[in-house]
C-alpha cells in the first residue's frame, strides 16, 4: 500500500509492538498505522469497542469512522468481511 490507513487488531496496550489479535472482533485495540509514499507516517491505537453476541458489525463501523482502508488480521466472520466489501 502506498498511501492510507491500515488497521490491525492488537493485544493490549497496541501499537508495533504489540501481538497481532487472533480473534478480529474481541481483540482488544486496533492498531492505525498511517502510510505515505510506503512509508509510515504515524502510528495509533484506539480501544476496541464492547459488542454483544452477533453485533459483529461494531468493530466495522469503529474503523469506518476512522479512515481505515485497509486490515491485517489471520481471519474473520462473513459479516464482518462483507461489511468492509
Amino acid at each position: 500500500m502506498k498511501n492510507g490507513r491500515i488497521a490491525i487488531p492488537s493485544m493490549a496496550p497496541g501499537g508495533l509492538d504489540a501481538k497481532r489479535s487472533g480473534h478480529f472482533g474481541h481483540c482488544d485495540y486496533f492498531t492505525l498505522v498511517d502510510v505515505e509514499d510506503g512509508q509510515i507516517k504515524d502510528v495509533t491505537t484506539i480501544p476496541n469497542q464492547d459488542h454483544v453476541q452477533g453485533g459483529c458489525m461494531v468493530p466495522v463501523n469503529l474503523l469506518a469512522q476512522h479512515g481505515v482502508d485497509a486490515l491485517v488480521v489471520a481471519g474473520m466472520g462473513m459479516r464482518p468481511l462483507m461489511g468492509f466489501q
